[in-house]
C-alpha cells in the first residue's frame, strides 16, 4: 500500500513539474509553397487551379505522378504568351516563401520575418526566363493592442484584427480540422486548415483566426500550401 501511495505521489509530482515548466518565447517556421509545379517542360497543376487562372488555355491531362497525385494537368511553356508567363511568375513569387515567427509571451506579440530567397524559386524563374530578386519583410502582430503592422522595405501598413482575422468552421468535435471562407472583390475562397492540439495557439503562419485553441499544422488553399516545419520553446 505504501509503495502504491509513493508511486502515485511520484506521478503527481512529475505531472506538476511538467505543468510548471514555463517559457518566455516560442520560435516557429512555416514553408509556403505554390500549388503550381514547374520543370524544364512546363507547368503542372490541379485542373481547378489552371481553370481559375488560365480559363482560356488548353491543358493536357496526364497520369497522376508519384510525387503529387493532385497535379494532373500540364501546360507546355510554348503555349504561354508573355503575359501568361508574367502572371504565373507573380503568382508563384507571392506564394513561395519562408515564414519565421518569434512569439514573446510577456509582450503577447509575434514578430514575423518572411523571405523569398529559396533555390527552388530561383530555378522556377530560370524556367520562365525571368530575373529573380530576393525579398524580405517583417510583420508585427500585437495581441494586446489587437493590431498588425506589416513592414515592407519601402512602405508599411497597419491593420486591426477585425480586418484580417478569420473564423474556422470545424468539421470535427475536437476542433482540429476545419475550413474558413473569405471574400475578395469578386470571388469567394474556402481554405482547409489543420490544427494540432499539442501546439500553442500562437503558432500560426501569416493567417490569423478568432477561434483557434491550438496551433496551425497546415493550411491548404487553391494557390498554395503552408506547412509547419519546426517549433521550439525558449
Amino acid at each position: 500500500m505504501k509503495k502504491l501511495i509513493l508511486f502515485l505521489f511520484s506521478i503527481l509530482a512529475h505531472a506538476q513539474e511538467k505543468d510548471s515548466v514555463s517559457f518566455s518565447k516560442i520560435h516557429f517556421s512555416y514553408s509556403q509553397t505554390s500549388n503550381f509545379d514547374l520543370d524544364e517542360k512546363g507547368i503542372y497543376a490541379d485542373t481547378s487551379l489552371l481553370q481559375f487562372h488560365f480559363p482560356n488555355l488548353k491543358y493536357e491531362l496526364i497520369k497522376a505522378r508519384a510525387d503529387d497525385s493532385q497535379k494532373t494537368a500540364f501546360i507546355a511553356y510554348k503555349t504561354l504568351s508573355k503575359d501568361d508567363k508574367k502572371k504565373i511568375k507573380s503568382i508563384i513569387y507571392h506564394t513561395t516563401q519562408h515564414i519565421e515567427g518569434v512569439y514573446d509571451v510577456n509582450q503577447d506579440r509575434t514578430i514575423y520575418t518572411i523571405t523569398r530567397s529559396s533555390k527552388e524559386l530561383e530555378q522556377i524563374f530560370h524556367y520562365l526566363n525571368e530575373k529573380f530578386y530576393k525579398f524580405k519583410y517583417k510583420m508585427i502582430v500585437d495581441y494586446k493592442k489587437k493590431k498588425i503592422n506589416i513592414i515592407y522595405p519601402s512602405v508599411s501598413y497597419k491593420k486591426n484584427f477585425n480586418e484580417v482575422f478569420r473564423t474556422i468552421v470545424f468539421t470535427d468535435p475536437f476542433e482540429i480540422n476545419g475550413s474558413y471562407t473569405f471574400q475578395t472583390e469578386d470571388k469567394s475562397f474556402t481554405n482547409e486548415v489543420q490544427l494540432n492540439k499539442e501546439l500553442n495557439k500562437r503558432i500560426v503562419p501569416d493567417e490569423f483566426f478568432s477561434n483557434n485553441n491550438f496551433g496551425v499544422k497546415k493550411i491548404i488553399s487553391l494557390e498554395d500550401t503552408k506547412t509547419l516545419i519546426n517549433y521550439s520553446y525558449e
